[in-house]
């Protein structure tokens, strides 16, 4: 699954490469975009389209969805994607792929390391993503293991763990 705004920086057309690549060994992966509006739109409907015929697979692409549906979503996903290159702010879906105990797979940047820590999977390239979807759909220990250390990680960003970091921070600000 993979979820963010239909704009470059999130980089739909790596999720879709690598999905394709996983389904060259695996047929029994399924795929879904979740999107609200963007500038490239029609580009990821025309790239589900190709890849469906050319592959016989087709990925699920829900867009504009409100909270409670993208809620639904993340509660019966599998595995979160996050393509997003170095340009990306932060990754508030990370946070909550991690509060519904969903495995990450993420971009390797510093930035995306020192926030997830050992909560996910890092790749480079469509393979190495390939590699990483194949490797949680057929390991299922590894994939429970990712599931608790993504759980663990949200407990560290969990609104009453920031609160008490705000707290912490203005009763320093304060003193000062």
């Amino acid at each position: 699954m993979s979820v963010g705004r239909a704009v470059e920086v999130k980089r739909p057309e790596l999720f879709i490469g690598g999905v394709i690549e996983a389904w060259k060994r695996n047929k029994n992966i399924k795929a879904k975009i979740i999107s609200p509006q963007g500038p490239l739109e029609s580009k990821i409907k025309e790239l589900i389209t190709e890849t469906e015929k050319k592959y016989g697979h087709l990925i699920d692409l829900y867009l504009n969805l409100n909270k409670a549906e993208v809620e639904r979503i993340y509660k019966g996903g599998g595995i979160f994607v996050f393509t997003s290159t170095h340009e990306e702010g932060f990754g508030v879906v990370l946070v909550e792929a991690m509060q519904h105990g969903l495995p990450i797979i993420c971009t390797d940047h510093p930035k995306f390391r020192e926030f997830l820590g050992d909560a996910a999977l890092f790749f480079t390239d469509k393979e190495s993503l390939a590699e990483r979807i194949l490797k949680l759909a057929q390991d299922k220990e590894l994939y429970k293991e990712y599931q608790k250390r993504s759980l663990q990680r949200f407990s560290m960003f969990s609104p009453k763990e920031t609160c008490k970091k705000w707290v912490w921070l203005f009763e320093k600000i304060s003193s000062i």
